[in-house]
């Protein structure tokens, strides 16, 4: 099921129109630009109407064992959006994976059964690739610290680029202990080796030993957000889009 919310992104993004704002209810227009190139060059007919826009110009490409099949176009996926973390209870697992297609997006996007949530905006990307093996699309490190951002069950991808990754309970338990015996030394010794790449260079980061010690409270907030689900039994969500 498309939502307004994704109808209004996917047109602003063929329109080269930028959406500010952390909330769709405090969202804000910039002009587009017209020095970049048209993001229909190179397709062989232009779009009539969004629904023709979400079936065009997509390519596939694998993430070792994160599959993601479908990928936006290359003028539309220079960034990864805005990402969170939401807690669930097992039964609430149950009701998801009963679900099919775009319900699963809004039941998670809508953190309907969310007990608490942990927001990362765009900084999730960096953390990941330094938690796996220093890329966003490559074939992950080691278990359990890979799986903390992304993980290997995608329950739900979207043509336009929303993804729900789902981590059951004892998973989160593996990763909450493996989070609490990570150092901030150590984490800066992974984020120095994370590969450069469209969504580190729009954020403007560089991967020093400086910069890892910034981005440090952010990995503590996950920290603590998944001692929290532990100690309450819950199952972890991921959402980006």
């Amino acid at each position: 099921m498309m939502t307004v919310r994704h109808c209004l992104f996917a047109l602003c993004g063929c329109l080269g129109i930028g959406l500010v704002g952390p909330e769709l209810g405090r969202t804000t227009l910039t002009a587009p630009d017209m020095s970049k190139p048209n993001p229909w060059d190179g397709l062989t007919t232009r779009p009539e109407s969004l629904g023709d826009w979400l079936v065009q110009g997509y390519s596939s490409k694998g993430r070792g064992r994160q599959r993601r099949s479908l990928t936006r176009p290359a003028e539309c996926a220079l960034m990864a959006g805005r990402g969170s973390f939401q807690a669930i209870v097992p039964d609430d697992v149950t009701r998801l994976l009963a679900l099919e297609g775009g319900e699963r997006w809004d039941f998670a996007a809508g953190e309907i059964a969310a007990r608490f949530v942990a927001r990362m905006d765009k900084l999730w990307a960096p953390i990941h690739c330094a938690l796996s093996d220093g890329t966003l699309d490559g074939t992950l490190g080691e278990p359990p610290l890979c799986n903390a951002v992304l993980g290997d069950h995608l329950v739900y991808e979207s043509r336009w680029g929303d993804y729900v990754y789902l981590k059951h309970p004892p998973e989160v338990v593996e990763i909450a202990d493996e989070l609490a015996a990570l150092s901030r030394d150590e984490f800066a010794v992974k984020w120095v080796v994370v590969h450069p790449n469209p969504d580190s260079d729009a954020l403007g980061l560089s991967f020093t030993r400086e910069e890892a010690e910034s981005v440090w409270p952010c990995v503590e907030q996950m920290r603590a957000f998944y001692q929290r689900a532990v100690a309450e039994g819950l199952a972890v969500l991921f959402c980006w889009g």
